[in-house]
């Protein structure tokens, strides 16, 4: 049986399900606590104590690690997979490589109902709403099975994913594929769908009025942290920490408790990539134009490092260092600190009883709220320009 069953420490869970996915007899399903996260709960009366939940729990038995070789600064050369990707577009140059072979392709959708759902297609179209980050943990019940199913049939697939969910692909596999890749984004920790929602309820009175969410929007700011959505037929834009969900993201303030001691962040890794923000970029690289976006990308192993000659013509790549990614991506090499802030539960509680905006202004802005507000109203070429004269 699953040990987290007998300890029910939220900190050893990371609400993967593969402990669903595995059980041949359904005794186990995901069920949301009062925060909106998923743990598994079990039926007793089904279980017949195989052990298979807990051999495929990543946090029990993870899977061998490596310590990558070599890390690149990359930038996809198709300026318009460019702008419409979170940093340097690393994920459509594997997505692509993959879709020419006929393989399958498994990442993160939102859905109609804007939930944060793992999906595996072939499909462009459902390959292109997986660009871009999602800063909410999105369900994989099902998908699992899905992947090893098309592995079994020899056919290639793509798995990307948060670092605890390649772990547990992996873990849920039980051995090596060669014809799975698996790519996992760097993570700051994920909030909960219900938290998310709570969000989105704070800017409309019907969540089927918006449409197109972006977490990471190019379009207002370039490459940076900008929030937006359609409103019916109106844009709307939320920018760095003066929106107040990428101000909790950023703070922390609604990670799941296992977030805060990931047993999966830290130079050695499990996957075959690794990528990420390169958000120090122009301290190490000063030649590079970042204004597009640029990404980091660890290369962990002999598999990841044949597909990296293939790519290497459709993107831009030079070598880095891990402690030049880490200045500002410190996850790259660090493990995280294993605290949750302190204020942590209180946030979730008081979104519970008195709703998001109570929160927003309670716990959700920074200090010069107002005034950095006003900065990041102003058109791209008058800050930049003001910028200059500050810094002459």
């Amino acid at each position: 049986m699953l040990n987290y069953f007998i300890t029910k420490n939220q900190n050893k869970c990371s609400g993967c399900g593969a402990c669903a996915s595995i059980c041949p007899h359904a005794a186990i399903s995901l069920q949301k606590n009062n925060e909106g996260f998923l743990y598994p709960e079990i039926d007793k009366t089904l279980c017949v104590d195989c052990g298979l939940c807990n051999k495929v729990c990543a946090f029990e038995n993870p899977p061998a690690k490596t310590t990558p070789a070599d890390i690149y600064l990359v930038q996809h050369l198709d300026d318009s997979i460019l702008s419409r990707s979170s940093s340097g577009g690393v994920f459509r140059l594997l997505s692509d490589y993959v879709l020419e072979q006929d393989g399958f392709v498994c990442g993160c959708i939102l859905n109609e109902k804007h939930e944060a759902i793992l999906t595996l297609t072939k499909e462009p179209a459902v390959i292109e709403k997986m660009m871009g980050s999602k800063y909410v943990y999105s369900k994989a019940e099902g998908v699992y099975s899905k992947v090893k199913e098309k592995l079994e049939k020899n056919q290639l697939v793509l798995f990307t994913g948060s670092p605890c969910q390649c772990a547990a692909i992996l873990s849920f596999l039980g051995k090596p594929y060669e014809n799975l890749i698996t790519a996992e984004f760097l993570c700051h920790g994920m909030p909960s769908q219900t938290a998310f929602e709570c969000y989105l309820k704070s800017k409309t009175k019907s969540l089927d009025s918006l449409s197109e969410i972006q977490f990471r929007d190019k379009s207002k700011k370039g490459w940076g942290l900008v929030f937006s959505f359609l409103k019916g037929k109106k844009k709307k834009y939320g920018v760095e920490n003066t929106d107040s969900y990428l101000y909790a993201f950023i703070s922390g303030y609604l990670n799941r408790y296992s977030c805060y001691e990931c047993p999966f962040a830290g130079e050695e890794r499990y996957t075959d990539f690794t990528f990420a923000d390169f958000w120090s970029v122009e301290k190490f690289h000063p030649d590079i134009n970042k204004e597009k976006g640029v990404s980091a990308v660890s290369v962990n192993s002999p598999k990841a490092q044949r597909i990296k000659k293939d790519l290497e013509e459709l993107a831009f790549w030079q070598e880095t260092k891990r402690e030049y990614v880490a200045f500002g991506n410190p996850a790259i090499l660090e493990k995280h600190s294993g605290k949750a802030p302190a204020i942590r539960k209180t946030v979730y509680e008081t979104m519970q009883n008195n709703g998001w905006k109570y929160c927003e202004k309670r716990f959700f802005r920074p200090k010069h709220y107002r005034l950095k507000k006003l900065w990041y109203s102003l058109p791209r070429p008058l800050a930049k320009a003001i910028k200059v004269l500050i810094q002459r």
